[in-house]
């Protein structure tokens, strides 16, 4: 797309408050240089695209082609997602609840039930058979929210969520992570590895 805005890509984990984020967006706004700026932001949902081997890289087509659209696109975490990122030089944050080693196993508890409470109550219309895939999530919690686990591929940063904290609480970080001294933040036009037809990819031209 057409535009220049330096965009942060966040691949947060299921609970962390992306459509909240997304639908209440024009409420964010940070002062830059005097000027007001309002955040723009997507939610890139991986759930729109069917289950075909090309599923990620038309995904990760997508997710590139709105570099310089938004300050911040955020996106799955699943490992081939972040697998195709890593792969195309697309950097990236991750965020998740708080599971780290030095929290005691009450605080663990906590948030992981903050988290399966947030799960219950929202919107969940998007996922085909719920019931499957929060027995899935239950089975494999500790491993897929593990500090070690959200870090794989990559991830420029890791950002974990204590039981009352959401995107929301922390994208004013996240902004100013992609338009500071780091290289977290992606100009428009500094990536291209569409997929073509019958055409390998070119990383970083």
């Amino acid at each position: 797309m057409a535009s220049n805005l330096t965009t942060v890509i966040v691949s947060a984990f299921p609970g962390c408050g992306k459509t909240y984020m997304v639908n209440h967006c024009s409420e964010y706004k940070i002062k830059m240089y005097g000027i007001e700026h309002v955040c723009q932001c997507k939610d890139s949902d991986s759930s729109k695209y069917p289950d075909t081997s090309d599923k990620y890289q038309r995904y990760v087509d997508d997710i590139e082609y709105d570099i310089g659209s938004y300050d911040i696109i955020f996106v799955s975490q699943q490992e081939e997602l972040r697998a195709e990122l890593q792969r195309r030089g697309i950097p990236f944050i991750a965020v998740g609840p708080d599971q780290s080693p030095w929290l005691d196993e009450r605080e663990k508890r906590l948030i992981k039930q903050q988290w399966f409470g947030r799960f219950l109550l929202r919107d969940n219309s998007h996922i085909k058979n719920f019931d499957e895939w929060i027995g899935k999530l239950e089975a494999n919690w500790s491993a897929w929210a593990s500090p070690d686990h959200l870090a794989e591929y990559g991830a420029k940063e890791v950002i974990l969520l204590r039981e009352d904290q959401y995107l929301s609480d922390i994208w004013a970080e996240i902004y100013w992570k992609a338009h500071g001294v780091t290289d977290i933040g992606v100009k428009p036009g500094s990536i291209h590895t569409y997929t073509q037809p019958n055409l390998k990819y070119v990383d970083n031209i």
